[in-house]
């Protein structure tokens, strides 16, 4: 039986009624990015979206102290109030004989890294050197200050690192301690800088880290309450045909904090 014309039109306005009636997203006070159209209907006017370009400048800090070199990397920047540091794998040049460390550097205001000498780490005869951390997680050491609601002082910094994820946290981001003996997330590949934060808006600790699907560098995550018992690893998934996704930096948006 054929449908009125009436009819179908009677059903197109009931349809466009009802999809003009839902009500816009509810943000509250929350900063968002609006990085694709999940939060915004149209654009309008001359409003668009631009992908900005960083502007190289100036080098702020060479790795070339005794416990670096060439293939120093994992570079994780930390800020609290004007004091600035950087975190990063110490590894010499090519070919280079001399354990991994993981080293830090400092910085006053974002201006030039300096390398403090901390008399932590003894290296070729003397603790005159910027190393923190000499242990099983220092291939791919990454520290973030812990924004938990109620998180003992002595946590307050916290990192995940290792062939196997280990869980570290320190009081001030230089004197490091391991919280298990075990690695915590062990279903992935690791071999790169594995990220984890306090996730504010799911209440829960999340991290990201290297995992391996269809022969393709991949992401995974896992999540934990208490930063040591961790859920099964998922799998990111993406409305788009699989690439190479080689570091992440999943982070939480640092205007939001």
């Amino acid at each position: 039986m054929l449908r009125s014309p009436a009819w179908s039109i009677a059903s197109l306005l009931l349809l466009a009624a009802a999809t003009a009636a839902q009500p816009p997203l509810d943000i509250g006070s929350r900063l968002e990015l609006f990085i694709d159209d999940a939060l915004v209907d149209e654009l309008t006017g001359s409003a668009r979206r631009v992908l900005h370009h960083p502007e190289p400048r100036e080098v702020i800090y060479q790795p070339n102290g005794p416990a670096e070199g060439a293939t120093s990397a994992y570079y994780t920047l930390l800020r609290e109030g004007n004091l600035a540091r950087l975190y990063f794998r110490g590894t010499g040049d090519e070919g280079a004989s001399h354990p991994e460390f993981t080293c830090v550097a400092e910085s006053i205001d974002g201006g030039p890294f300096t390398r403090p000498e901390l008399g932590l780490v003894e290296f070729n005869g003397s603790t005159a050197n910027n190393i923190i951390h000499d242990g099983v997680a220092v291939h791919n050491f990454t520290p973030f200050i812990d924004t938990r609601p109620g998180v003992p002082a002595d946590e307050r910094y916290k990192a995940v690192g290792g062939r196997q994820l280990y869980p570290l946290a320190s009081a001030d981001g230089l004197h490091w301690r391991q919280l298990s003996d075990e690695p915590v997330i062990t279903d992935g590949a690791f071999d790169s800088q594995n990220v984890a934060f306090w996730d504010a808006a799911r209440g829960q600790y999340v991290c990201y880290f290297r995992t391996f699907q269809e022969g393709m560098r991949h992401i995974g995550r896992a999540t934990s309450d208490d930063f040591l018992h961790w859920s099964p690893t998922e799998q990111l998934r993406f409305n788009r045909p699989p690439e190479q996704l080689y570091t992440n930096n999943i982070l939480p948006y640092f205007r939001e904090r």
